[in-house]
């Protein structure tokens, strides 16, 4: 790996992640993760928005979306997801989204916003269809350890019918663990 991208989750991670920003080989973006929903505050995207303006160095909005698992805090997610979207269409900004099951709302939500500068769907595990939604945005795909799983056929499928600037990987090494604590095997050639 030549170059890192760090994405702060949490308002109160933001201090961390822009000094690891100073390092020649990292870049880092500031968002509000939906897993963390519930540590997030209203103020929070104000903070946001006056650091983004504060940072030049950073280099998305993010990671910040929709997690369809914890469908107690949608309402919430959305809220969070879409206060995001505005800043970094405010700040002309990238945007790295995670998205759990949620991959045809959010493309929806995304082309509706029709931001200046697309980003990254981070660990994308969705269909060929989904795929091209997202493509068609100008988005690249993060593909992380569920590609190496076994069972992950619709997900091989669908990268081996990307074009090879469609997509980024996860650091191979956190991908070989990933993949080994589940039982699967991946060779050198893969």
């Amino acid at each position: 790996m030549a170059h890192f991208v760090v994405p702060g989750t949490t308002r109160t991670r933001w201090q961390q992640v822009l000094a690891l920003g100073a390092r020649a080989d990292t870049s880092v973006c500031l968002g509000l993760h939906p897993y963390f929903v519930d540590e997030h505050q209203a103020a929070d995207i104000n903070a946001l928005d006056s650091l983004l303006g504060e940072h030049p160095e950073v280099v998305a909005v993010g990671e910040c979306g929709i997690d369809g698992r914890f469908t107690d805090t949608l309402d919430a997610q959305w809220d969070y997801f879409d206060a995001q979207l505005r800043l970094a269409k405010q700040h002309a900004l990238p945007v790295v989204v995670h998205c759990v099951h949620a991959n045809d709302k959010v493309a929806r939500r995304l082309r509706q916003l029709a931001l200046p500068k697309a980003g990254l769907i981070h660990a994308f595990s969705g269909s060929l269809e989904q795929a091209n939604k997202f493509l068609d945005l100008g988005f690249k795909l993060g593909l992380g350890g569920a590609v190496t799983y076994e069972r992950a056929k619709r997900l091989r499928r669908t990268v081996e019918a990307l074009p090879d600037d469609a997509f980024v990987l996860k650091p191979i090494a956190l991908i070989c663990r990933l993949a080994a604590t589940r039982g699967c095997v991946m060779s050198r050639a893969e």
